[in-house]
């Protein structure tokens, strides 16, 4: 699943956000506002985490 932060990713503690899921460069891209595939393994992601995350389908740029 690739996916681009919503403004509100930021806003997030450490313990929600990529950081408690051991995805520090995840994270850090996130933030600099750059679209990151996650992998299967990280699946599925909390309710709080994904209401931030916008999913970039096929086709969109």
């Amino acid at each position: 699943m690739k996916c681009k932060a919503k403004a509100k990713y930021s806003e997030l503690s450490n313990e929600d956000n990529f950081l408690a899921l051991g995805g520090a460069s995840t994270h850090l891209k996130l933030i600099a506002g750059e679209v990151v595939e996650i992998s299967k393994g990280l699946l599925p992601l909390s309710k709080e985490l994904k209401e931030c995350l916008s999913e970039i389908k096929k086709g969109d740029k």
